[in-house]
């Protein structure tokens, strides 16, 4: 149980930190900054999330 809760908490803190990715990436934030900033993110993740965003524009 306590391993169940564990892996929510990380999941939910995933989910926030891509949260910031794309805000950042929305307000003009370099995908080299944001890498260098979130280390634990992969750079490719954050390079996809620049790509998906690029293409709603």
């Amino acid at each position: 149980m306590c391993q169940l809760v564990e892996d929510y908490a990380k999941e939910k803190i995933r989910e926030a930190k891509i949260d910031i990715i794309v805000s950042l990436l929305k307000n003009g934030a370099s995908v080299d900054l944001i890498a260098t900033s979130m280390p634990d993110i992969p750079r490719t993740m954050i390079e996809e999330l620049n790509k998906q965003l690029k293409a709603t524009i």
